[in-house]
Parts: structure tokens; sequence; C-alpha cells
């Protein structure tokens, strides 16, 4: 079921989609998948001309604007986006940083629910690709609901302003007019070239006003039409629930729902290999598939065919497929499928390493579970190269390997940098058996020392590399493998 959570001043609003349109309801369920649409005056946007960088350069010196610009919250993305280049005029590549300037109203509602989060977007950036879709450049979009009114300026294609206004005391057309006022006097538009303006509500309550204050009323797209009359939500939950760019929640707060979509592709793909390999005839994967709900996935149908093996080999039998071939790979799926950290481990382990860092962001994840492979921990040094050796020959565990870049914000202190990536040690140790392969803390202390100081470049990224033994990281429902 897909539902759309709609935090605005008036509260929290589900609304749930059917074959045909959506409605209200109460509570979401909790077998299907939120999205949520926040509508705060706490949103905020602001386009900046992006440097002629690359790689990480590039994705070091966003962070940065980000982390400068919202310093008292984790809801924040950036995003490109295309201007109108002007004759003569240089090319430049556009940048809209936008997020929520605090994040103390939705982060306790968000964690009560239970629901997996398909992740957070305020209503600008929406508004932003709708005016993507219109011919005029220019254009002061206008979204009512209830008690208030959202607004945006754009120019040449670019957001420029973003207001969110009660109207219980005012009306719409008020509001517009000062936006209107505002942006000549900050000289955005010269005096009687302001945009026109597209209000997604009923438009013969701003007709009169803005037709006599000279503003130009552009007709209402047709998807934004249901009934004969303006529908300006709807058509907007649409397009959130195709999960669209500038998504704002850090990682931890869409945990669940990235650990499912793992899980589902991780389970259609070991059922692809069954199919290929010939284990299973295709009686015995329709009684499985039978006994079996859908909602419970490939790995209880193994486990069911384990207990079911008897009964399971007479059928085999008569198919004249070999009993002693399901045997093994029954066998097998104990020995490796069973004891090997799944992909939703590896994730929730790095989500557990920056819980209480809000600034920091996992760059690059990287993790492999085979045995013997340690291609990804090759940038260690000898010292941690030599304890790794050390490790593997003093255990006849197999362990997986799991390599995080995690970016830290260039304004820490040396102090502040290094109690971070202690932190961070100490939560990917936490769990008994873990260890730690690669550490850049211990790299850093014995790193040269030029001009009385350890020579750091804020543009290394910090890398950590842990060993993680077989039947270690603790599954979802909180067992240990």
């Amino acid at each position: 079921m897909k539902t759309v959570l709609l935090i605005d001043t008036l509260g929290s609003h589900y609304f749930e989609k059917t074959t045909t349109e959506w409605k209200p309801t109460t509570t979401p369920s909790n077998k299907g998948t939120l999205w949520v649409l926040v509508n705060l005056p706490e949103e905020s946007l602001e386009a900046i001309d992006l440097p002629h960088l690359s790689g990480n350069d590039k994705n070091l010196y966003i962070e940065r604007r980000l982390a400068n610009t919202y310093t008292e919250s984790t809801y924040r993305a950036a995003y490109p986006i295309k201007s109108i280049r002007k004759a003569g005029a240089n090319k430049t590549n556009k940048l809209v940083l936008t997020g929520l300037t605090t994040s103390k109203e939705i982060a306790p509602l968000l964690a009560s629910i239970s629901t997996p989060i398909a992740g957070v977007w305020g209503i600008t950036s929406l508004l932003v690709m709708l005016s993507k879709s219109l011919k005029t450049p220019d254009v002061l979009i206008a979204l009512p609901n209830k008690h208030e009114l959202r607004i945006l300026v754009v120019k040449d294609k670019v957001p420029i302003l973003t207001r969110c206004v009660n109207t219980e005391e005012s009306s719409p057309a008020s509001e517009i007019l000062i936006t209107r006022l505002y942006i000549e006097n900050q000289h955005i538009f010269e005096r009687g070239h302001a945009p026109p303006v597209l209000f997604l509500g009923d438009q013969t309550l701003v007709e009169t006003p803005l037709s006599n204050a000279g503003l130009t009323l552009l007709p209402v797209p047709k998807v934004f039409l249901r009934k004969n009359k303006t529908d300006g939500l709807y058509p907007l939950f649409d397009h959130l629930i195709t999960s669209p760019i500038a998504q704002l929640a850090p990682i931890p707060v869409r945990t669940s729902y990235l650990v499912r979509n793992i899980q589902r592709a991780a389970y259609a793909g070991a059922l692809a290999s069954l199919l290929a390999a010939g284990i299973y005839g295709q009686d015995g994967i329709q009684t499985l598939l039978d006994q079996q709900g859908q909602e419970q996935g490939l790995q209880t149908k193994l486990q069911k065919a384990s207990r079911e093996n008897q009964q399971l080999s007479s059928r085999l039998t008569q198919s004249k497929t070999d009993p002693e071939l399901i045997r093994r790979a029954i066998q097998f799926k104990s020995d490796e499928i069973d004891a090997a950290p799944a992909p939703e481990d590896f994730l929730r382990l790095a989500a557990s390493a920056i819980a209480d860092l809000p600034e920091a962001r996992v760059k690059t994840l990287s993790f492999y579970v085979a045995p013997g492979k340690d291609s990804l921990c090759k940038n260690n040094t000898q010292n941690t190269q030599s304890n790794a050796a050390q490790t593997a020959a003093t255990t006849t565990k197999r362990t997986a390997l799991l390599q995080l870049t995690i970016l830290l914000p260039n304004t820490l202190s040396s102090q502040a940098r290094t109690d971070a990536r202690e932190r961070i040690s100490t939560a990917l140790t936490r769990t008994p058996g873990i260890k730690l392969l690669q550490d850049p803390e211990a790299s850093a202390r014995n790193a040269a020392i030029k001009g009385g100081s350890i020579n750091e470049n804020p543009q290394i990224e910090d890398r950590w590399c842990v060993s993680v033994p077989w039947k270690t990281l603790p599954k979802m429902n909180g067992q240990q493998k």
C-alpha cells in the first residue's frame, strides 16, 4: 500500500493511494511504504553557482555548503538545475541547496513510525520540478492548503524564493501581492515586470485582485484539474511516490526501507540461481511456493523445505529428481547462506557507526562476503595488514570484509575530528568478533609531522575497514545469526 504523510503547520495527515484516487486515512499500513511530504515554514532553498569541480572535490564542496547552510538539521539535500543562459553570459552550473532549518518537529514523529519510510521531500522541490514543465521561464507559483499558502518564485528556471504563510488573517491574493512587492524592492524583478502567477487552487479567489494589480494569471495545468475543480496536492502526491530527487532524510530514517529493498533483491537473485541450477524440479518448486506465503520470502521457504525433507524426497523421487541433490542444497544453505552476513547487516553496521554523528556522511560502502578476500583493505598500513594476517591465522572462522569511506565536515577542529574518528571506530567494533583492520585515526597518529603539527589534508577521506566473522552481526529481528 502506497501512503503519503503530509506534515504541515496543522499537524500530520495520511493519504492512501487507491486504484483511482487518493483518500485520507488515520494510520498507515505497516506492510506498505510511506513517502513523507513536508510543507513547513522551516523549509528553505538557495541557488548557488557550482565551481568547476569534479569527483571527490565536488562532493566535499557540496557537503560543506550544506553543513554551513543547515547547521541545526540533517534534513537537507542538493540537486543540479539548468538555468537559461543569456547572451554574452558565461556558462555556469547551478546547484539548489534545500532543506529544513530545524528538524525538531518532524524527527520525533518519524522516529515513532514503524512503516518503512522511502524518504522525506519538501513541497518546494516538487513545485520546482513542476516549474520545469512550464513554457515561461519566470513564474510565481502559489499553492493554497486550508489556512496556509506556499509561494515559490522562479526566475530563468531557477528557484529564487519560497514562503509558507498563514492565511487565516489575510487572503492568498494579498500574500501574492506582498511577495511581488518584495521581489521588486530587492530588484529580483524590475518594477512592472513581475512574473505571471500560477495559482493551484480556486482561481476565482484571486483573479480580480491580481488583475487589478497588473499581474497575469496562468491557466492551471490539466493534471491539476479533477472533476472541474483544481486539486493542487494530489498530483504532487503522484509525483512524490516516484521518489524524485531532493530527498532530505538521513540514512537512519530510511534504514528499514533500504534494508527491505535489498532483501527483496537478494531473495530474487537466490531464487533465480536455484532455478538455473536445476536443484528443484518444477513440481517441487510449485509445492514450496504453495506452502509459503508471499510475505515470508525465499528464506522461509528454504527453512520449511529443510523441515519437510522426507516428504520432499518422496515427491522428488516420483518426479525423477535425485533426493540427494536436494539434501546437499539444504546443507549448502545451512553452511553458506545462513552463516554469511546479509547485505542489510552491513547497512545496519554502517548506520550505527554514524548514528550519533549527524554531520557525518557515508560516501562509499563496499563489502565482500567470501573468505580470504582482502582486496578491499589493500590500502592498509603495514601494521594493520600484519594484524589482519595474524587474525586470519589464529582463527578458523570465516570472515567478511566491510570498507567504509565516511565524510566528516572540514569545519571540525583537529581534536573534534579525532574524537569523531574514535567514536566511529568504537561503534564499528562494538559487536564482539568484529576486528578493525584499517583505522584513519591510527594512520593520522603515525603520519609525518611537519611544522610542529600532523600534516592533515582536509580533502583526504576517512576510510575504515573491518573484518566481520560469519554469524556475528545481528539479524533484522534482533537475534544473532
